[in-house]
C-alpha cells in the first residue's frame, strides 16, 4: 500500500526511489542504532544535508519485550523524536523503519508461536509510527525444516503484512500508510557471525521469482 500525503519523510523516500529507477543514481542510507551519540550524529547530518533522517530497528534490538536495547517500538520512536526535537529537526523529516520484522527473536519456538509474536511486533511498530516495514519470515523455527521453501516464507510474510495493515486502520486520520520491503538476500539481523564471502548479488531471475511468489 503506497500513498503520498504531502511532503514528509515517507514521500521523500518514494521520490528517491522514483529518481533512482529513472537515472540509476541516488539512494538513502538507514541508521540502525539505538546509541544516543549515533542518533545525535545522524540528526546533525540530516540537518546539514537538508535531508530526512531514516532510522531503523531490528526485531532483536527493539520489540514488545524490550529487545536487547530495552526499548519497545513506542519507546524507541519517542527516543528518536525527542533527540530530534532537542536538536531542531522537525518530526516530519523522520522516517522510522522496522528491519527484519519477523520470527527471528523467537525462532527457537514453534512456528505458530513465533509468528504470533512477530505479528504483535509488527503491529506495535506500525502503531508507534514506523512507516518502512521490512517483512522477513525467512528464518526456520523449531518445528520447521532447516531451509524454508520460498512459498512458505512468502505466506508468513503475508500474515505479517496483514497484521500491519490492520494496525494501520487504527492510525489517526491523515497518517501515512506503511511502505513494505520484501526479500531476504541480506545478512541476518545484527550481521553475520562468521567470516566469509559477502552476500551474493541477487540475480534478475531470482528477483522476478520472489516477486511472483510474494
Amino acid at each position: 500500500m503506497i500513498e503520498k500525503r504531502g511532503h514528509n519523510a515517507s514521500a521523500s523516500l518514494q521520490d528517491g526511489l522514483i529518481r533512482n529507477r529513472r537515472s540509476g543514481k541516488g539512494g538513502v542510507y538507514a541508521v540502525c542504532s539505538a546509541h544516543p551519540r549515533v542518533i545525535d550524529a545522524s540528526i546533525k547530518q540530516a540537518i546539514e544535508n537538508d535531508s530526512f533522517l531514516h532510522v531503523e530497528s531490528t526485531s532483536s534490538q527493539v520489540n514488545q519485550l524490550g529487545g536487547y536495547s530495552g526499548q519497545t517500538p513506542s519507546q524507541f520512536a519517542e527516543f528518536v523524536k525527542a533527540a530530534a526535537r532537542r536538536m531542531g529537526l522537525s518530526e516530519d523529516r523522520i522516517l522510522l523503519g522496522g528491519d527484519h520484522l519477523g520470527p527471528f527473536p523467537w525462532r527457537a519456538e514453534a512456528s505458530d508461536s513465533a509468528l504470533g509474536k512477530a505479528c504483535e511486533l509488527t503491529r506495535e511498530c506500525v502503531l508507534a509510527g514506523y512507516r518502512k516495514i521490512h517483512l522477513d519470515a525467512s528464518m526456520a523455527c523449531a518445528d520447521d525444516a532447516e531451509v524454508l521453501p520460498e512459498r512458505v516464507i512468502a505466506s508468513r510474510a503475508a500474515v505479517l503484512c496483514q497484521a500491519a495493515e490492520e494496525a494501520a486502520k487504527s492510525l489517526p486520520s491523515g497518517s501515512d500508510f506503511p511502505l513494505y520491503v520484501i526479500g531476504t538476500e541480506v545478512p541476518a539481523p545484527g550481521g553475520e557471525s562468521a567470516l566469509g564471502e559477502p552476500p551474493a548479488v541477487t540475480t534478475v531471475e531470482s528477483l522476478h521469482q520472489t516477486l511472483q511468489v510474494f
